[in-house]
């Protein structure tokens, strides 16, 4: 009987080995980043992931980390002022603003502020093609409210009347603004503007049978309209041509999020199914899968810097993805918050790079941008502007 029992284990066993072992050959076709699930460093399996408020966990500097603190304040949106025709700022210059409407610039150490406007909370701030302008993109109820700061003049200008603008972009070179408005007919007019003339006017390109989209401005000919995600239903992304005046669908999926390069030719996708179960990958422009990810994140916690490189804010506990969590809409209500490590994916050569992996600071972050050999972002967990030593 006792070696019935024991043959009974080492065939279990045998066959809980075999099961491994397919799920294991199962998982190592060519995905891109495959380097990440043969990552040593005990960091990434061990680190956890927390739920609740912001500043819930203030994140702690070490001395002589990697990573700085740059604002003293939340950073609700930033940018750079690199090639600034500006004669009163340096190249080097950052500038953000706070939750109180404040336009912050900080220099090497030290910080100022150079202006301040309420009208809302701030949806996103771009620089415009001359870098010592930006448009700063309020949120006010249902509507949006476009301005232009001039970081020299400390003066703003409004670029909106009474309308209802629902969303707004700006152009990759800087120089334009398009913009959408409701109109209280069961659908939308899309509009432009050039910036560089200060008394220019929106031109109205054409009427649309949608509602409930946010666009991006993700090349000189083409706009996408994307839908609101939700794991409960199927967003989608459609492109309008400027030259055509063509609207197409080229994207499908639920919960569906995506993070385009800067010049709209690649695309970083999350999508959710059912079963909970979740994916995030490389696409082109056309919606075209280019490779999958074994690891899960958010868009907006990503940076394409070039075709082959990807920067990213990865979850150190993947198994967030399995719980009774609900993405992307628990992420985006701020219900869940992550413990992340940053990393380097070079999609060319399929290599992984760990940049950022140690305890402290707790970082949950989005927003990545470029900045010399340094990468900033801003951190969920206490709002404010950080840079990586890279």
């Amino acid at each position: 009987m006792r070696k019935n029992i024991i043959i009974g284990i080492i065939i279990i066993a045998l066959v809980a080995i075999g099961i491994g072992v397919y799920f294991a050959w199962q998982k190592s076709n060519q995905n891109v980043g495959d380097n990440f699930d043969q990552t040593n460093n005990q960091a990434v399996n061990q680190a956890g992931n927390y739920s609740g408020q912001m500043n819930s966990i203030s994140p702690i500097l070490p001395a002589n980390g990697k990573i700085k603190l740059l604002s003293k304040n939340n950073a609700l949106a930033y940018w750079i002022t690199n090639l600034s025709t500006s004669t009163q700022f340096q190249s080097q210059d950052i500038f953000y603003i706070s939750e109180d409407g404040s336009v912050n610039k900080i220099s090497g150490t030290s910080e100022d502020v150079i202006g301040k406007e309420n009208l809302g909370s701030v949806k996103f701030a771009k620089p415009l093609f001359n870098a010592n302008k930006v448009l700063i993109v309020f949120k006010k109820a249902n509507s949006l409210i476009p301005e232009v700061f001039d970081i020299d003049k400390k003066i703003w200008r409004p670029l909106s009347g009474d309308e209802l603008i629902t969303a707004v972009d700006l152009s990759t070179d800087g120089k334009k603004m398009a913009y959408v408005v409701d109109n209280f007919k069961g659908g939308v007019d899309l509009f432009t503007i050039d910036l560089s003339n200060e008394k220019g006017k929106g031109v109205k390109l054409i009427t649309l049978n949608i509602k409930d989209f946010d666009i991006k401005w993700v090349s000189d000919n083409t706009i996408l309209f994307a839908s609101k995600p939700s794991f409960d239903y199927s967003s989608e992304i459609w492109k309008f041509d400027l030259k055509t005046k063509t609207l197409s669908k080229i994207i499908e999926s639920n919960g569906l999020i995506v993070n385009w390069s800067k010049f709209g030719d690649l695309g970083l996708k999350f999508s959710s199914a059912q079963n909970r179960s979740y994916s995030f990958s490389l696409i082109d422009n056309s919606g075209n899968s280019k490779g999958s990810f074994k690891f899960i994140t958010f868009p907006d916690k990503c940076l394409i810097s070039s075709p082959s490189q990807i920067y990213c804010a990865i979850p150190r506990d993947q198994s967030i993805f399995s719980t009774n969590a609900t993405f992307p809409d628990d992420y985006l209500k701020r219900a869940v918050y992550f413990k992340e490590g940053i990393y380097q994916v070079d999609v060319g050569q399929n290599k992984f790079q760990a940049l950022f992996e140690e305890e402290s600071p707790i970082i949950d972050a989005i927003n990545l941008s470029l900045y010399g050999s340094k990468l900033l972002f801003i951190n969920r967990y206490d709002g404010k502007l950080y840079s990586l030593e890279i």
